[in-house]
């Protein structure tokens, strides 16, 4: 696995980690 390959799951998982935020923060 090289570096961009990490970078690339890591804003995967941000956006995702941000997603959840968003629908918690609306529902709430």
């Amino acid at each position: 696995m090289n570096l961009d390959e990490v970078r690339v799951k890591i804003n995967d998982i941000n956006d995702q980690m941000l997603a959840l935020f968003k629908e918690r923060m609306e529902l709430s």
